[in-house]
């Protein structure tokens, strides 16, 4: 029979420290494991019991099978985070009208009660940066389009159109837009992950979603005007690019929305409405 050696010296001072160290993560375990069967504790429970509703482990109950076994998968998956243990969501394998299923049930409530427009907040901002990410996309695909087919595209005196001043400085302003917008997108998403001031982070996303959806913009029309009636067709895959550009200058927050935040946050002028 194989003996495994080992060097631990059960009356070392540091092996005294690592052993209390790990009793003490059990008993953590064990108290987070005793609020995930309370339901995410006294004050969950009784915030559910006010507003007449039953938690999500309750639920589940009520949906499996009377008398069957259900196998709860993660129930410490929100250890360490802003989450609760057992209050936000319960997953887990168990049998309903006879069939095995994954049911998953969660608390219908985002952060603290009362705090629902931060909330709101704090999706709309990453929602700003995404769509300013999209128009930047956009506009460095157009743009790449539009250089390519300056260069090989050659009239009468056999020069690339690229090489006429009327067709280059449209393309060339329309990709200095495109990278100061850019570089506001990259900041934006910076101060989403690690700022702690939010309003800053607000501010970074209105005016990286403003920037980029007008460059987008530039970038499509001097795009078309570039490709001539090539730009309208789909072959070229420009214009159909259209509609998506146009729509992003409106909504997630229209641009004007945009500029009555910046002229009230950043600027601290009175409000216009």
């Amino acid at each position: 029979m194989a003996v495994l050696a080992t060097s631990v010296r059960a009356n070392d001072e540091r092996f005294g420290e690592n052993r209390d160290g790990l009793l003490a993560l059990l008993a953590e375990h064990d108290a987070q494991l005793d609020l995930v069967r309370q339901g995410g504790g006294e004050r969950y429970l009784a915030r559910h019991r006010d507003r007449g509703r039953l938690t999500a482990r309750e639920r589940i109950e009520l949906l499996v099978d009377q008398d069957s076994a259900f196998l709860e998968l993660s129930p410490l998956a929100a250890w360490g985070t802003e989450f609760h243990v057992g209050a936000s969501l319960v997953t887990g394998i168990g049998v309903v009208e006879g069939v095995e299923c994954v049911v998953t049930a969660s608390d219908r409530l985002i952060g603290e009660e009362g705090e629902g427009l931060r909330i709101v907040f704090d999706g709309l901002n990453p929602e700003r940066i995404m769509s300013a990410s999209l128009c930047n996309g956009v506009g460095r695909y157009v743009l790449g389009v539009a250089a390519a087919y300056a260069t090989e595209r050659r009239v009468w005196d056999g020069v690339p159109i690229g090489a006429h001043q009327g067709i280059a400085h449209p393309l060339a302003i329309a990709k200095i837009e495109l990278e100061l917008a850019r570089l506001m997108t990259q900041r934006a998403a910076w101060l989403h992950d690690h700022a702690e001031d939010r309003t800053a982070a607000g501010e970074a996303a209105n005016m990286a979603k403003y920037a980029a959806a007008e460059a987008a913009a530039h970038c499509l029309d001097a795009a078309i005007q570039t490709l001539g009636g090539n730009g309208m067709a789909s072959e070229y895959g420009v214009a159909d690019l259209w509609g998506v550009v146009r729509l992003l200058r409106i909504a997630p927050v229209s641009r004007e929305m945009v500029l009555n935040f910046v002229a009230t946050k950043s600027l601290g002028l009175p409000k216009s409405y």
